[in-house]
């Protein structure tokens, strides 16, 4: 098991590569999954509720893109697209903001 700290810092990092995979294609966010699966059965339990979100909300996501891209050539997936992007921000922001307070984040909610 890796300590507080560490596994918490592994957490924001897992956020900041989902920030970035915004401008990297989703790179970045595929390392982050990794990272969050790699790391989620060795860590703190406020460590692990955030890894746990973390890779509920690539999939939430992936599938989101997915969906988003059949309906696009129907112009409706464009919409899809937009609150994607923000729905990503929102969740990764308040994730991070979660951390800094030392709070875990519930699995009950979508934005959340």
């Amino acid at each position: 098991m890796i300590g507080e700290t560490e596994s918490i810092a592994k957490a924001k990092l897992v956020y900041w590569l989902y920030l970035a995979g915004l401008v990297t294609v989703c790179l970045t966010s595929m390392a982050g999954v990794v990272i969050a699966y790699i790391y989620r059965s060795t860590s703190s339990p406020l460590a692990t509720s955030h890894f746990d979100f973390q890779i509920r909300t690539f999939w939430t996501g992936f599938l989101m893109l997915l969906v988003g891209y059949v309906l696009s050539f129907v112009l409706i997936g464009y919409l899809i697209y937009f609150f994607l992007f923000f729905w990503w921000i929102v969740r990764c922001v308040r994730g991070i903001r979660a951390l800094e307070l030392s709070f875990g984040v519930s699995q009950n909610t979508v934005i959340n």
